[in-house]
């Protein structure tokens, strides 16, 4: 890659596609007939930039001694041409990269982007800083000028494709926190729990404002900061980031000079989530409980409680009759206060039209439904059918598994009951609601004294023995059931 110069933020006021300086806003206006017709009839192409595919690793190793040089590096990330004798100049209006705007330079039929702010949008379109090759859609918007004096807007599409620098290869003896709330004690680090590929979490308690980083597993018998400790540490880009979610940098990571220490704001219970495949974080204060309120319940003068997932940090599940034209939101408490809606990712497979209503959720199809929301460092509201299982010794066959033929049947009507198939034998009654691949017990309940009462995070409930041929009764609106 040659070290194309341009300045951060410049933007050209007009270059031919052979050289000219004029400048577009003090052209006629542009003709009205659509840019694609323009570029057409006008014979402009659009095509990929000399630098169609980018290397970060390149990038940073052309610059290894020249910190101020790579801040001016430039790619070409479009090619533009035309052979119509008509055409006396070209200037760009605007250029995006995946709907991001970025400043642009035609030079020599070249469109020039700062090559460091697109490693930036990258990152941010896919969030992400993966070692992985990025395909990105760039769209052009160009006012060609003509012979005649006049302009005709053009627009146009490429594509380039970035691939960000190396990151840390994934530790298989997985991660430790150090910070503030266990004092920097690196024979004691806080053990991340592995939740996935890639992903680890931790609970710290902080009483008041907390420095941290993350450090790849290290001796802890024999944990010297400058040989063992510090060469696995990763932290982020800015010195006492206070960010909630963040990217991270690493001890190596040619994007940055150090690696800075984030902190963790006030003092609570807190969520701290690590992304290696990414190279991200997540800080979020734990939830215990959650309630959700709307434009049904009073708007905060009534909270129905949700049911947490046994081990499941912060994820919890109710059954519900939503209306069409319903708003609801959660909160973590049985009050205003941290509470969401809108600003959740949602995910609707049952067919509730659920959707963001500003800060709230709209319900456009009246139903019952299953809400599974997770409340940690994301916030996600699953929309499922509401299905309910007999299972084990009281189900029609008698198996402790989930399946269609112990299923409930839903009532269509708000206070409506979900009944069971009759029960196979005379035996402890068990029931559950099945998804996300969660084990039938951390999401069961059972019908005592007439009101449905769930496990939840808790302990085995206490156990009610049916008759065979029996069937069980459940009221979701008022909470009651039978068994009869």
């Amino acid at each position: 890659m040659k070290k194309n110069q341009i300045l951060v933020g410049l933007f050209l006021a007009g270059m031919t596609l052979g050289a000219c300086t004029d400048d577009y806003t003090d052209w006629a206006n542009p003709q009205s007939n659509p840019s694609e017709e323009a570029a057409a009839k006008y014979e402009i192409n659009f095509a990929a930039g000399a630098d169609a595919t980018i290397m970060m690793d390149d990038v940073y190793a052309e610059y290894k001694d020249d910190a101020e040089g790579i801040q001016g590096d430039a790619v070409s990330i479009a090619t533009l041409s035309s052979s119509n004798a008509m055409i006396e100049s070209v200037s760009i209006g605007s250029v995006n990269v995946n709907g991001n705007a970025i400043a642009a330079e035609l030079k020599n039929g070249q469109v020039m982007v700062n090559t460091l702010e697109l490693d930036r949008i990258t990152r941010d379109v896919f969030k992400s800083r993966a070692h992985v090759e990025r395909t990105l859609d760039v769209t052009m918007n160009v006012a060609a000028k003509l012979t005649t004096g006049e302009a005709v807007a053009v627009s146009g599409a490429s594509q380039v494709k970035l691939t960000p620098v190396s990151t840390p290869e994934i530790c298989e003896d997985g991660y430790y926190l150090l910070g503030d709330f266990q004092g920097w004690d690196p024979a004691n680090p806080v053990v991340m729990t592995k939740k996935g590929e890639g992903i680890y979490t931790a609970v710290v308690n902080t009483t008041g404002d907390s420095w941290f980083k993350f450090y790849r597993a290290y001796d802890t018998a024999n944990p010297d900061w400058d040989t063992i400790v510090n060469p696995g540490q990763m932290g982020t880009v800015e010195n006492g980031d206070a960010a909630t979610e963040n990217f991270l940098v690493w001890v190596g990571d040619s994007s940055c000079e150090a690696v800075q220490t984030p902190v963790i704001s006030g003092a609570n219970d807190y969520i701290v989530t690590l992304d290696v495949v990414n190279m991200s974080f997540k800080v979020a204060v734990k939830t215990v409980d959650l309630f959700m309120t709307g434009s049904n319940y009073g708007w905060g003068d009534t909270w129905k409680q949700l049911t947490p997932i046994h081990s499941a940090e912060g994820e919890f599940w109710t059954i519900v009759y939503l209306e069409a034209g319903e708003q609801i939101k959660f909160a973590p408490q049985a009050g205003w206060g941290n509470d969401f809606g809108g600003e959740a990712t949602i995910n609707d497979e049952a067919g509730a039209g659920l959707t963001a209503d500003g800060t709230n959720l709209l319900a456009k199809n009246a139903g019952w439904y299953l809400l599974h929301v997770v409340n940690t460092t994301d916030r996600i509201v699953n929309v499922l059918a509401p299905n309910i299982y007999l299972i084990g010794d009281t189900a029609a066959d008698g198996k402790w598994e989930v399946a269609d033929v112990n299923k409930f049947a839903v009532p269509t009507g708000k206070d409506g009951e979900f009944v069971s198939p009759a029960f196979g034998a005379a035996a402890e009654v068990r029931m559950c609601v099945n998804f996300g691949g969660y084990d039938w017990w951390k999401t069961e309940f059972i019908v005592l004294d007439g009101k449905i009462v769930y496990r939840g995070s808790g302990n085995d409930q206490e156990r009610v023995k049916v008759a065979a041929g029996q069937k069980a009764y459940l009221n979701f609106t008022d909470g009651t059931g039978s068994f009869k």
